[in-house]
């Protein structure tokens, strides 16, 4: 399931060359923003209210628990989490 676009976002024509969203090979609650262009690894689960801006990268497997906020041009790793999600050993 692919969460909500902004309007900003919406309202933008796509440019020749910009990137896509990946496919349905990640999950973005329903609640979640997503802005686009954003990219989205395989397998990372984005999770209540989170807001991804525009430029934003994040890698493989990854997790990202509830209200959190990636900014334009940020790069996260695959495989990260939000500590808050982390499982105990």
């Amino acid at each position: 399931m692919i969460g909500q676009r902004s309007k900003a976002a919406r309202a933008l024509p796509r440019a020749a060359g910009m990137l896509e969203p990946c496919t349905m090979d990640y999950f973005v609650h329903p609640s979640a923003i997503v802005d686009e262009p954003a990219r989205i690894g395989h397998g990372t689960r984005i999770w209540h209210f989170c807001h991804l801006m525009a430029g934003a990268v994040l890698g493989r497997d990854c997790i990202l628990g509830q209200n959190v906020f990636v900014a334009a041009g940020v790069r996260i790793g695959d495989g990260c989490q939000d500590p808050e999600q982390r499982q105990p050993l």
